[in-house]
Parts: structure tokens; sequence; C-alpha cells
């Protein structure tokens, strides 16, 4: 629990849950206006891809990322219906409405198949775009005799120049 608190804590893992979070909700609401069967789902999976592919292949931190873009996803694609419904650009279908206890049922089900889709997805982009195993060998090898004057990348390992602000290897910004 306390290393999912730290990781929560860390900017680089909201901006990558936000990012999922826009995406995958803005789809899942186009999809949604469409009708389409497991919509919700679909947006949820590729929001978790596109917030694990921010984070550049940290398999754990992506796959809590897709799971919070996911959770935050839905409720951010329901506001979105209900702006185009609102302003007249989506009509829901007509039909029975079902009672209220099933809608409760349907949105805790949604809720948890979005956990596990953007996981799904944020597992299958973080393992995808993880550094190469080059890159991840010559990171363990120091370049030059001196120790001290070089460090490594506190993202993906890569090792740098004393003074270097940001990887050239995957972009993440250095602590001076």
């Amino acid at each position: 629990m306390a290393n999912l608190v730290k990781m929560a804590k860390n900017r680089e893992l909201g901006t990558a849950a936000f990012g999922g979070l826009i995406v995958g909700g803005t789809l899942t609401a186009v999809l949604g206006i469409t009708d389409l069967p497991l919509a919700s789902a679909i947006g949820a999976v590729i929001g978790g891809g596109i917030a694990a592919y921010l984070l550049y292949g940290k398999i754990g931190q992506g796959a809590t990322a897709g799971m919070l873009s996911a959770l935050f996803g839905y409720p951010f694609s329901i506001g979105i219906l209900y702006i185009l419904l609102i302003f007249g650009v989506y009509t829901p279908p007509s039909g029975p409405t079902p009672s209220m206890s099933t809608i409760q049922a349907g949105v805790i089900v949604e809720f948890l198949l979005n956990l596990v889709a953007g996981a799904v997805g944020g597992l299958a982009m973080s393992s995808a775009r993880r550094p190469s195993a080059t890159l991840e060998a010559s990171a363990e090898m120091p370049a030059s005799p001196e120790p001290r004057q070089s460090r490594y990348c506190v993202q993906c390992g890569a090792q740098l120049q004393a003074g270097t602000l940001i990887c050239p290897h995957c972009g993440a910004r250095q602590p001076q």
C-alpha cells in the first residue's frame, strides 16, 4: 500500500494517467454515441495504453496508470455525453428504461471491466515499449573509468554525463 501511495505522488504517473483519461474517456464517449458494444472497455484499453506509453516501459507503473485512466475516464466520458445531450448533439436511444438496481449493477460491472481493461492496456503498452536489452546493458557498463563523472537516468537507467538535465535516450528530466 505504501508503494502505491509513493507512486501516486509521482508527477510522472499522474501526467500519464491524465493523458490516458482524456484519450480513453473521449474515445469511450465517441464510441458510446455509436452504441458500440463494450465501448467503455475499448476506451479503457486504449487509455491505459496511452498512459503506459507516456511512462516509457515501466511495467508496474504502466498498469497502475492504465487502471487510473480507466477508472476516471468512465465518469469523464459520461460527462461528455451529458454535455452533448444538453446541446442536442446526442439523443439517447429510445426504449424501456431499466430499473435503478439494474443501472447500479451495470455501473459497478462497467467500472470493474474498465479497471481490468485499463490495466491490460497499460501492461501491453509498457511491455512493448520497454527499453531494449542493448540500452539496458549499455546503461550497466560505465563508459568512462571515472564513475563520479557520470550518473544514471532516473527513468530508463541510461548512463549520463555529469550535469545532464534531460536524458538523451528517453527524454526524462533529471534531478540536479
